[in-house]
């Protein structure tokens, strides 16, 4: 997509939110979908691709945002680049997308959600 004139993947990570996008299964096409959280608060934000107004509409907090959960005391997104970069508490959107997302939510232990991230280009190199 392009973004701020680049060509990038959505994904973009903070250690409140997250946003990325996925395929529309029954329609078709792809949506952007957002997780943050904001006064103990999580709430989620969904819009569909292409948007010309896509920054705008993800990164403003409105009223059309459904709150998952009203009573965690703690949360925090965190991404895992490589084992050299380790783990990072922001992600931009760029040309990768990280290895491993961590979840911390205050009335759970940290659980770990795992993205596969792999290319041709990175397997032949890790291989070598």
């Amino acid at each position: 997509m392009d973004f701020e004139g680049k060509n990038v993947i959505v994904f973009q990570g903070k250690s409140d939110s997250v946003v990325f996008a996925t395929t529309l299964t029954e329609e078709g096409g792809f949506r952007w979908i957002r997780y943050s959280f904001k006064d103990g608060k999580l709430l989620f934000k969904e819009g569909v691709l292409p948007d010309k107004k896509f920054e705008e509409k993800f990164e403003e907090s409105s009223e059309d945002e459904e709150i998952i959960d009203r009573d965690i005391s703690e949360f925090k997104f965190e991404y895992f680049a490589s084992d050299k970069e380790g783990w990072k508490d922001s992600w931009d959107f760029g040309e990768k997308i990280p290895k491993s997302i961590r979840v911390k939510v205050g009335y759970f232990h940290p659980f770990l959600i795992t993205i596969p991230l792999s290319s041709k280009e990175e397997s032949e190199t890790e291989g070598s």
